[in-house]
């Protein structure tokens, strides 16, 4: 399996997920040039393959289609998954705000999320200091755990596992909690969140 690239079209992994049986990697546009340049984006996807996948295999499903609601102009995305659900965190090109969406963990073809987490009261919006950039996300059984680039801070939000539409954070640990260093990556085990700053800390 390859990813078609040339002169006119460009396409790239973004971002990686595994379980127990799959392989799941989001694939956009290189560049996300935008509309105005519509030759250069290709239909954003979400290439599911066998864990034990080797070589140059199929997938052996894709989520891709107008459906799915994933921005086709924009090149950011992370993905997490759990044994019920896909969650998939992208930027909508048009408002700069980012969203997660929610697929079921055996969609395939042109499916649409299941539920849409977005809106002012997520904190995942676009403000006056700039657009969002989504940084990672995680899930456990309780909680999303979204780390988000927004007008110059990076803030992580943690919401209910069943979050849907324009859902309030349980709650948010701020970039002034970590000496005004933004939040980079993060990870989790049963008992702790480890926080990556940017500062490598």
């Amino acid at each position: 399996f390859s990813f078609y690239s040339d002169s006119k079209n460009y396409a790239t992994p973004r971002a990686i997920a595994v379980d127990n049986k799959y392989i799941y990697m989001v694939v956009k546009s290189q560049s996300g040039s935008g509309p105005n340049q519509p030759d250069k984006d290709i239909e954003p996807f979400i290439a599911i393959f066998d864990k034990s996948a080797d070589g140059w295999p199929q997938p052996v499903r894709t989520i891709q289609g107008g459906n799915t609601l994933m921005s086709k102009y924009d090149s950011f995305a992370q993905i997490a998954v759990n044994s019920d659900y896909i969650f998939l965190i992208d930027r909508d090109h048009s408002t700069g705000s980012c969203r997660i969406l929610v697929y079921d963990i055996f969609a395939n073809g042109d499916a649409a999320p299941l539920r849409r987490i977005e809106g002012p009261n997520t904190g995942l919006n676009a403000q006056s200091g700039g657009g969002g950039v989504p940084y990672d996300i995680l899930v456990d059984q309780n909680y999303i755990y979204a780390t988000v680039h927004i007008g110059g801070d990076v803030n992580l939000n943690v919401f209910p596992i069943d979050a849907d539409g324009d859902a309030t954070p349980d709650h948010t640990v701020p970039s002034s909690w970590t000496n005004n260093t933004h939040i980079n990556r993060i990870a989790i085990d049963s008992d702790n969140l480890y926080v990556e700053w940017l500062n490598n800390k």
